[in-house]
């Protein structure tokens, strides 16, 4: 059947881009619930619901620039969507929402290079730019950057309450104020100003009209504006409390406050503008240093007299892929296996009696586990053993396992030595690590149990975890740390470690689904 009305709006090079830009929307729906869901609740990534239309407006207004040339379709662009199909459809079986979302960008460059070539691919690159910071990074990325962000502006938060008289100690992110400790949590570490203030710079440095150097510049003072409001927020919550009380900290009053520093960030951020503008022309006013609307808007289509076939190709390749990514997302549903829930663990252990304990509310928001156990092994005349264990139905965005490598540190312990011991009576191996807070030394043993095998390695188990995903549609894991303390010697803790761990394997084997 021919359809020689769709075969002309299609050899024009506007209309395939519209086209095929409405198509990958279409294939990729998956990508778009929960990254509209994060926009609208992530305090971080607020800002991301205006990229899209900030995007919008620059293609627009740009048009003239971006079309009135000459179009070299490639077949590199159907690569890319393949790529872009590689990593999606392992992403929805694995739920990985932030790939799922790079995934699409992924496919949307693909087809401005099949449609455009290099040469539009260029064109277009400050909006690619945009739209990738508008993107959610990586849970462990967000992690590492979050506990690097919580240390120094926890240093540097002390430093300045020292500086104005304040008698201090500090302990990682815990903060002593002698009569109250506070913790500067994840929340608290910068990463809600530095995320829309790094857009917001980007943004500025693409209608800043001014070297190539000074836009860069631009960008990267959001950074140390970032880090150096935070610190000073930090000190000056210490000083609200310790006037005013914790009380005074909270709620509201906090929220407000974060609001009052970060537009006392941005308002850095239009200094540091103002200041290269002066470096770039004293006599022009700040206005005129940035030009919000192009003079070349009259776009000239490439018109093809027939169309070329990587866009054929990239259309079949797009819609055949794209049934095949939404039958998924409609019919492969996740495995869960059954299991016993944590309150059937053993009450006695090697003559050891239970003493079960909780985690605040905090911390099991933090934390997402679908079950927990944490307790006390205790023994007259024995050290105590610590267990502590976390199960996941569904590791996802958000709802991973948090590392003790990663957690231990903002509590301000320091890890003294660390090595990967062999499970005798389990299949697989431990992280072993000896830390220490003050006159404290504690051993701990940890490890991430996934279907029956125990690992050591994050990387080695993210790796199996994804082609569980991929061939059993499982995502199911759980964390075992286990801690006692040093009282005398590493070697007898080390002992009592591994003699309870012994006689805990059957239930750790029942516990923990194969």
């Amino acid at each position: 059947m021919d359809f020689p009305a769709y075969k002309a709006a299609l050899r024009h090079s506007g209309c395939a881009l519209c086209i095929g830009l409405l198509i990958c929307l279409i294939a990729f729906y998956a990508a778009l619930p929960p990254l509209l869901s994060t926009w609208l609740e992530s305090p971080e990534y607020g800002y991301g619901i205006i990229i899209p239309l900030v995007v919008a407006y620059i293609v627009w207004d740009t048009r003239g620039s971006l079309f009135n040339k000459e179009f070299s379709p490639t077949w590199l662009g159907v690569a890319i969507l393949v790529l872009a199909f590689l990593l999606f459809i392992p992403s929805i079986l694995a739920d990985l929402d932030k790939v799922k979302a790079y995934s699409l960008l992924l496919a949307i460059l693909g087809l401005v290079m099949a449609i455009g070539g290099p040469a539009l691919v260029r064109a277009c690159g400050f909006p690619f730019v945009l739209l990738l910071l508008a993107i959610p990074l990586p849970y462990l990325l967000t992690k590492l950057l979050t506990i690097e962000l919580q240390f120094i502006s926890s240093d540097i938060g002390v430093a300045f309450i020292r500086l104005i008289g304040m008698p201090v100690l500090q302990e990682g992110n815990i903060i002593d104020l002698g009569h109250f400790q506070m913790l500067v949590e994840e929340a608290c570490s910068g990463l809600r100003y530095l995320f829309p203030l790094l857009s917001i710079s980007v943004a500025l440095s693409y209608f800043f009209r001014a070297p190539v150097w000074m836009k860069i510049v631009l960008v990267a003072s959001a950074a140390p504006i970032t880090i150096l409001m935070n610190s000073v927020r930090i000190a000056i919550t210490a000083v609200i409390i310790d006037i005013f009380g914790a009380q005074a900290a909270e709620g509201f009053m906090h929220a407000f406050e974060g609001w009052i520093f970060f537009v006392a960030a941005f308002a850095l951020l239009i200094i540091v503008a103002i200041l290269l503008g002066l470096c770039l022309d004293k006599r022009r006013r700040l206005s005129e240093h940035f030009i919000l609307s192009s003079t070349n808007r009259d776009p000239v289509f490439s018109r093809w007299s027939r169309v070329p076939l990587p866009v054929v190709a990239f259309f079949l390749v797009l819609i055949g892929f794209g049934f095949v990514a939404n039958y998924l997302v409609l019919k492969i549903k996740p495995v869960l296996p059954e299991r016993e829930d944590f309150s059937k663990v053993p009450f006695v252990i090697l003559d050891r009696v239970l003493q079960r304990k909780t985690f605040t509310n905090e911390v099991l928001n933090v934390l997402q586990a679908d079950d927990y156990f944490l307790g006390d092994y205790v023994k007259p005349g024995a050290i105590p053993i610590n267990v502590y264990m976390a199960y996941y139905e569904q590791q996802r965005d958000g709802a991973v396992i948090h590392s003790p490598k990663d957690c231990l540190p903002g509590g301000g312990w320091l890890i003294e030595s660390a090595k990967i011991e062999s499970l005798q009576y389990l299949k697989g191996e431990a992280n072993s690590a000896v830390i220490t807070r003050g006159q404290e030394k504690l051993l701990v043993y940890y490890w991430v149990n996934q279907h029956g095998k125990n690992y050591a390695s994050a990387f080695e188990a993210r790796t199996e975890l994804l082609k569980s995903a991929l061939f059993k549609q499982r995502t199911d894991a759980s964390l075992v740390r286990i801690i006692a303390p040093v009282k005398n010697s590493v070697a007898e803790s080390e002992r009592e470690i591994r003699q309870f761990i012994q006689a805990y394997s059957p239930s750790f084997q029942r516990l923990l689904p194969l």
